[in-house]
């Protein structure tokens, strides 16, 4: 959708508050009654936005701990490298949701519900592998994967920041990441490298 690629690339350029919804019209080459007819506000356009981008980042994590003909720990690092590929890709767009989320409640909606959807996924998975015996039983799968997926958000935030600044890169965080999930998952520490 043209209005999503034109609001990715200001948001490269501008800062969100600086952005108006007339830029947005004028890169995406719309209508102010378009843009109106579909969204609210920009918040609104980076709600919609999140949801294609969130997807992309899903399927791009999935499955989330086991790959056919891989380990868990060997399934974590090449799910965690794809996320983190393409959270670089979208890193501005990330950001702005992380930021303004609170103050949007579609943002809102569509943030949490992203992050539900991870985390409802992943305790899933906990809870089969745990059945199959390759991962030990231990606290409750929910409240285990909520908090991984909330602790990598924020790990991701300061990443993407420390990023802007220091022109290091998300991927750099991968091994940092492996090391925390494996390590509340109970994962066989050594077989980390």
């Amino acid at each position: 959708m043209a209005i999503y690629r034109a609001t990715e690339k200001l948001l490269a350029e501008h800062p969100f508050a600086d952005l108006s919804v007339a830029q947005i019209i004028e890169e995406a080459g719309l209508s102010r009654a378009s843009f109106y007819h579909y969204f609210s506000s920009k918040l609104g356009v980076v709600a919609g936005l999140l949801i294609s981008v969130m997807d992309e980042v899903f399927t791009a994590a999935s499955p989330f701990i086991v790959r056919p003909g891989m380990t868990l720990t060997e399934s974590l690092q090449a799910s965690i490298r794809g996320a983190l590929e393409l959270w670089t890709q979208h890193r501005v767009l990330l950001r702005v949701t992380m930021e303004n989320w609170p103050s949007s409640d579609e943002l809102e909606a569509q943030w949490r519900n992203a992050m539900t959807y991870f985390a409802d996924a992943i305790a899933d998975e906990i809870d089969e592998q745990r059945a199959a015996g390759a991962l030990p039983d231990g606290l409750p799968s929910t409240e285990l994967a909520t908090a991984l997926v909330w602790s990598t958000e924020r790990c991701l935030y300061i990443a993407g920041r420390r990023s802007e600044i220091d022109s290091t890169d998300e991927i750099e965080w991968v091994d940092v990441l492996v090391a925390l999930w494996a390590g509340t998952l109970k994962l066989d520490q050594d077989k980390l490298n």
